[in-house]
């Protein structure tokens, strides 16, 4: 399925959405990128995409955007995530980002209520943190190669009460890659 949703808020523009309470089904990707720019979601509850398409979800809020409301989202599934350290977003809610990629760029985010990262690569780079205390566990997502990464001087990667990451053994390729470089540090205390 070649179909996609963007929704775009960029150069300080507004974008609107205040009835939109879910999105389901194919890709969609919303985007809130410079100074001023919003995406106005009041009402949005639920952000879950399939799997099965040939473009991805995806939510992006950079160099100064916003995201207005969704502060009812507690899940996010198979959406890449990526953040600049920039923009504004309500993040403190989520407890599942499963299926996907979160991928900061710069700045600090903790997200203390996130417990389920299951199948989702976590990115990390330009000296920014990303912290997940509520971590538990993690588990791979079958036949697909996962990665937890935190790239260059002063990037961390922290998920402080991780005891355990557990890989299909089921499938031949079900693979986790755990990497600090160039001076990064991830932490799997």
């Amino acid at each position: 399925n070649y179909s996609v949703i963007d929704v775009n808020a960029l150069a300080g523009a507004t974008v609107d959405l205040a009835e939109l309470q879910t999105i389901s089904g194919g890709a969609v990707q919303l985007t809130s990128d410079g100074a001023g720019s919003v995406l106005n979601l009041p009402v949005l509850t639920s952000f879950a995409a399939q799997n099965n398409s040939a473009y991805l979800s995806a939510l992006q809020v950079t160099n100064g955007g916003a995201v207005a409301g969704a502060t009812g989202v507690t899940s996010l599934a198979h959406v890449y995530l990526t953040l600049d350290g920039t923009g504004t977003w309500a993040s403190s809610q989520i407890t599942r980002f499963t299926y996907g990629a979160l991928t900061l760029t710069g700045g600090t985010l903790t997200l203390n209520n996130l417990t389920d990262i299951d199948g989702s690569n976590l990115l990390v780079s330009g000296g920014a943190t990303l912290s997940l205390p509520g971590v538990t566990s993690y588990t791979g997502w079958v036949g697909n190669r996962m990665t937890l990464q935190a790239t260059g001087t002063g990037s961390t990667l922290a998920l402080p009460n991780l005891p355990s990451l557990t890989t299909d053994t089921s499938s031949n390729y079900s693979v986790i890659d755990v990497n600090a470089l160039a001076g990064a540090t991830v932490d799997l205390a």
